[in-house]
């Protein structure tokens, strides 16, 4: 281990999230194959955090590389800093919610200042659309696992399934979500990029149950898929009842109105329903909460 000074110039402080108050500064790096990658280390008891080189254009590239959380070290993945932040900025949303408060707490968290916040320009959006976007990752791992055990082979059961476990991941924020759904809804920059996410979650779930149509039932399959999940998380965040358990029915009842996905013959009507049905329940929920 070595010590070098780098000059950190205004635009890579910005990128990096680095934020610091002095532009030179004196950081723990360790130099190897020229590559930098972004640890977490103790150094006099304080969280620092080191810079392994990582391209011969400068000492900091946008892109870092850094230990997956919650897996070995020697299990690693790149991350932006702003992916960093984000995650560990989840961790804190149970107590302050969807907004630039975790945000802040996130960056904290990994040793950076709390002005870190200010590299998102979407503010609270931009964790929310982290973490929708991020579960659906999850999700996709998890339909691979359950279709690889072959012991769910019924795509309607397999899509149940996918949206039960695509819903709790939500559960553990559900005092913070409709909050998070308003944001999503009612600014309309933010409606396009969540309407965009809500159906790419529905092709990516068709898509693994190994669904191949080719006209115009993959248009109409997606979006009765999206309206069925969208009623049921509208439903799912005024549940009340014991481990959500009137949501899955609610859930059973509206896979049984669709009867056999491979016959439905829906139009926009449905989605469109359930977009105008999330703005009047999203507000009553907000207005009682207020």
């Amino acid at each position: 281990m070595l010590f070098k000074r780098l000059i950190l110039m205004p635009r890579l402080v910005k990128t990096s999230s680095i934020c610091l108050k002095q532009e030179r500064t004196y950081l723990a790096v360790s130099l190897l194959n020229n590559k930098l990658r972004l640890r977490q280390i103790s150094f006099n008891n304080n969280q620092i955090l080191r810079f392994e080189s990582i391209g011969s254009t400068g000492p900091i590239n946008e892109k870092i590389q850094t230990d997956t959380l919650n897996q070995n070290e020697s299990n690693e993945n790149e991350e932006s800093v702003e992916e960093i932040i984000l995650k560990n900025a989840l961790k804190f949303v149970p107590e302050y919610g969807f907004t630039t408060e975790a945000i802040s707490k996130g960056a904290m968290e990994v040793g950076l200042s709390s002005a870190a916040k200010g590299i998102f320009n979407n503010g609270a959006f931009d964790l929310i659309d982290f973490f929708y976007k991020h579960s659906n990752k999850n999700l996709e791992a998890y339909l691979e696992n359950l279709i690889q055990e072959g012991k769910i082979k019924r795509k309607n059961e397999l899509i149940r399934s996918a949206i039960v476990y695509r819903l709790t991941l939500i559960q553990p924020y559900i005092k913070h979500w409709p909050q998070a759904m308003a944001i999503q809804t009612f600014i309309p920059s933010n409606a396009l990029v969540s309407i965009e996410n809500l159906l790419k979650l529905c092709d990516q779930i068709w898509h693994q149950v190994g669904d191949n149509s080719i006209d115009i039932n993959w248009y109409t399959k997606r979006l009765t898929l999206a309206a069925v999940y969208k009623t049921t998380e509208l439903f799912m965040i005024q549940d009340k009842s014991e481990n959500f358990k009137d949501t899955y029915e609610f859930l059973d009842n509206r896979l049984k109105d669709l009867g056999t996905f491979n016959q439905v013959k829906s139009n926009f009507s449905n989605l469109a329903q359930a977009v105008n049905g999330s703005l009047t329940v999203l507000r009553n929920v907000l207005n009682l909460r207020n």
